[in-house]
């Protein structure tokens, strides 16, 4: 797998949705991967997401890395982010764009737990494993 132009996608992405400027960065700033293996054909694969200081954050998934599926912003407070989907064909609209997730980083490992999303596939891929840190 060829992470230099995933990273670069990623990065090129972030520009579509909208990088702001922010008080406070994000704990949770990098790019991490997750391999979800599911029966759903649609949802396996590698999964990626990069988050930067200012909470903006874009998913992608390999080998289509060069497609966004989804790009919002995101708030910290204290052990818990909420995330706001706002581009890509993946996203949750509607009061579904909004959700709600309790975060542990262990070394390179972060973990969602969802705390509160009536997104349908969001939690399939936040919680549904974890992430490893790769930039």
């Amino acid at each position: 797998m060829q992470r230099w132009p995933t990273l670069l996608v990623l990065l090129c992405a972030l520009s579509i949705v909208g990088v702001g400027s922010a008080a406070k960065a994000t704990p949770l700033k990098g790019i991490y991967g997750t391999q979800i293996k599911s029966s759903n054909a649609g949802l396996s694969g590698t999964w990626l997401i990069n988050f930067v200081a200012d909470g903006t954050y874009v998913v992608v998934k390999e080998p289509k890395a060069k497609v966004l599926l989804i790009g919002g912003s995101s708030t910290v407070s204290g052990h818990r982010v909420t995330l706001v989907d706002k581009v890509g064909p993946l996203r949750c609209t509607g009061k579904s764009a909004t959700g709600t997730y309790s975060w542990t980083i262990t070394g390179k490992s972060l973990k969602f737990t969802r705390v509160k999303d009536t997104c349908d596939g969001r939690p399939l891929v936040f919680a549904s494993s974890t992430w490893t840190k790769i930039g």
